[in-house]
């Protein structure tokens, strides 16, 4: 019986009754959906709109426009660097890394170009979320799932790709 599920704020793989995701914080309801509350990245950006909108309705577009992209760049570099050390702390694949950094505004390409210039060996991040998840046998230190089925979870659940999905497979099971 699976007792976990993935948050559906950050993809984290949580206990199915936590009341609150302990990696963004978010809050969840019984069933692991979210119960009203948003997390404050959501608030965020949700106020640099609302503040956007106020100036352009004034006629100040250009001063908010001037004052948006300062101070965007900057909150945008700011959630960057949350996601980047987001992305060392839970062992995020390179295609969640990306998903995050598009949900921040980011293209596809600039989110790819940052993926292959942060330093993050992606190989090895796949081999980190084995080793150091409940993926593995605190014990044992061997992973919980057959390899072919634990290929499937890091490919289709945690977004692996598939060269390096197997590369964590070959170092973990060998």
């Amino acid at each position: 019986m699976n007792n976990t599920y993935e948050c559906p704020f950050c993809g984290s793989v949580i206990k199915k009754n936590a009341k609150k995701c302990p990696y963004c914080k978010s809050v969840l309801s019984s069933d692991g959906n979210q119960s009203g509350h948003r997390n404050i990245g959501s608030f965020l950006r949700t106020g640099i709109l609302y503040a956007i909108s106020i100036l352009i309705v004034l006629g100040a577009a250009t001063v908010g426009i001037n004052f948006y992209t300062k101070h965007g760049d900057e909150l945008r570099n700011e959630e960057y660097e949350r996601i980047l050390l987001d992305a060392e702390n839970h062992y995020l694949s390179r295609e969640d890394f990306i998903r995050k950094l598009e949900d921040i505004t980011f293209s596809r390409d600039e989110a790819n170009k940052l993926a292959d210039e942060c330093g993050i060996d992606w190989n090895e991040q796949a081999v980190l979320y084995l080793k150091n998840t409940e993926m593995t046998h605190s014990e044992n230190n061997r992973p919980l799932l057959p390899e072919e089925e634990m290929f499937d979870y890091l490919v289709n659940s945690r977004h692996f790709s598939k060269e390096e999905a197997q590369y964590a497979i070959d170092t973990v099971y060998n």
